[in-house]
């Protein structure tokens, strides 16, 4: 199955460029966003969420442009890992990008290459800025994610149904944050899980214990360590999950 998307950024915007260009290389179905002008009131794009909720391996996710798929460079590599690690494949008509060819793989390897630098980039300057500030007498840090972040990625931590890439993906979060949450979690009662009633009215989670890992992470935990080649320190460092835990699921392969 071959699906499309297109997305502009206000209402006066016009798709038909893109939807030709989509249904010119044969899409079976096209998801078509249009945002109001206002980015904050629609950070969750609906039409993508839907795709990505039916597309499955086997699958081409096409695009007219690559800059349709997001805003950052960030966002899209992050997006292009998700596709490869599920088997799906990713065209950009018109910057003759494939993920099935040769050259496809090798442009992705290289913009993650350029995307880990931006975000090194990013953290050095906020270093630099930190410091520039404590010499002055000011001391912040970086603000916390909203309440409604928070219970969006418990639900779908805990549910069980969504690998960690996708969480991250669509609560606009990186890994590391998802499992410093996680490890707050029996710290402070107002981090615990949140789920909703039929009335839509919230319900605090309650649980005994560390937190449970689901599937998803325990199989990210493998990958890590068998696939990637990532020692126990490394993976610890990087989630944030204790070396007890990680040698139990990685070494110890206990379910």
């Amino acid at each position: 199955m071959i699906y499309g998307y297109a997305r502009v950024s206000t209402k006066n915007q016009n798709l038909n460029l893109q939807l030709d260009s989509l249904k010119k290389y044969g899409c079976d179905k096209i998801y078509c966003e249009k945002k109001s002008g206002d980015s904050r009131k629609n950070k969750d794009r609906e039409q993508l969420k839907e795709l990505l909720s039916v597309i499955k391996e086997g699958d081409t996710f096409v695009v007219h442009k690559l800059d349709r798929l997001s805003r950052t460079l960030v966002q899209i590599i992050n997006l292009l890992d998700y596709f490869s690690k599920n088997g799906i494949l990713f065209v950009s008509i018109s910057d003759n990008f494939d993920t099935s060819t040769a050259y496809g793989k090798a442009f992705l390897n290289l913009a993650a290459v350029f995307a880990q630098l931006e975000v090194d980039l990013n953290s050095e300057r906020t270093l630099e800025g930190l410091e520039s500030a404590r010499m002055r007498g000011h001391y912040g840090g970086r603000p916390g994610i909203s309440k409604a972040t928070q219970a969006k990625m418990y639900q779908m931590y805990y549910s069980g149904d969504y690998p960690v890439d996708e969480i991250c993906y669509q609560c606009h979060i990186t890994s590391p944050t998802l499992y410093k949450y996680l490890r707050l979690y029996n710290r402070d009662p107002s981090t615990r899980p949140v789920i909703v009633d039929e009335n839509g009215n919230a319900i605090r989670k309650e649980h005994k214990g560390r937190p449970p890992l689901n599937y998803n992470v325990i199989t990210e935990l493998r990958r890590l360590y068998d696939n990637d080649g990532l020692s126990i320190s490394d993976i610890v460092k990087l989630t944030g999950i204790s070396r007890t835990t990680v040698i139990k699921y990685c070494i110890d392969k206990k379910d």
